[in-house]
């Protein structure tokens, strides 16, 4: 990745922090939103798990989604995460077909997106604009998700839809800190942004998604390396357990299965939770 990446520095993180601040006012002003600004340095003995759950104890209760009778919408908001080649994917298009059979209107749907800032990480992702700041792409990620709420997510629950989002948070979590972020800045980026209603990990051996990988006729992207892979597959997973003994809806499938394997495990965590909304 050092090849691709600059090294961070000090003077990297205070222009981050700067441009954090500035982003911060400018959405107080035009969309009634902010960031929060990281702390200056956290708590030497702090784990990486609880520092980066920190955000996400404050500011956390949303208003119902309400119908224009008065009674509560209830769309559901479901994401996969999972390292590249866990199948999130393909086991997306798989369920939402089976949840159209079943009646619900359905909103698919993946990080990054296909909206502008989206389209503009998928050029760095392939390589493009290299070198490229990893604390420019984790507010790029950041400034998707935003946009990827407004645009696409939040307008879809109001209309009572299953949304179905392939990564989301604990992917940036993930990646943008292996990439040499301070986890506290990505954590503090996302702080605001609504949690999932059900979280499913697709947790599977680094060995098993690389070889999935290789089988694909794609393009490689910059964070598809092993041992970059490895880092961020630890990092992952410690970061979904953190939410899950937090109180968050998270759940665990064994994607190292076969597709139809996989997609009854999937339909087993998914159905209860749609049903009980």
């Amino acid at each position: 990745m050092s090849s691709y990446f600059p090294d961070t520095t000090k003077n990297q993180t205070t222009q981050l922090r700067n441009f954090i601040h500035i982003f911060q006012e400018f959405c107080a002003n035009r969309a009634q939103c902010r960031l929060f600004l990281p702390p200056a340095a956290p708590p030497a003995q702090q784990d990486l798990a609880t520092e980066a759950l920190d955000p996400w104890r404050r500011n956390r209760t949303l208003p119902p989604r309400m119908t224009s009778s008065g009674t509560e919408r209830r769309g559901f908001f479901l994401v996969f995460e999972g390292i590249d080649g866990a199948g999130t994917t393909s086991q997306q298009a798989r369920l939402c077909q089976r949840l159209i059979e079943l009646g619900f209107q359905v909103h698919k749907t993946a990080e990054p997106t296909s909206n502008p800032v989206g389209r503009l990480i998928r050029e760095v992702l392939r390589g493009h604009h290299a070198p490229f700041s990893p604390h420019a792409l984790a507010l790029l990620f950041a400034a998707d998700r935003a946009d990827h709420l407004a645009r696409e997510i939040d307008p879809a629950l109001a209309e009572d839809k299953i949304v179905v989002c392939d990564r989301y948070i604990l992917s940036s979590l993930a990646y943008q800190t292996v990439a040499g972020v301070p986890i506290a800045m990505v954590a503090e980026a996302n702080a605001t942004f609504r949690i999932p209603d059900l979280t499913v990990y697709f947790d599977l051996p680094v060995e098993v998604a690389a070889q999935r990988r290789a089988k694909r006729a794609q393009t490689q992207e910059i964070f598809e390396v092993d041992d970059f892979q490895r880092g961020v597959a630890s990092l992952y997973q410690s970061q979904a357990r953190a939410w899950q003994e937090s109180g968050r809806s998270v759940r665990f499938l064994d994607a190292a299965q076969t597709f139809e394997s996989v997609s009854a495990q999937l339909e087993a965590l998914v159905l209860p939770a749609i049903a009980n909304r």
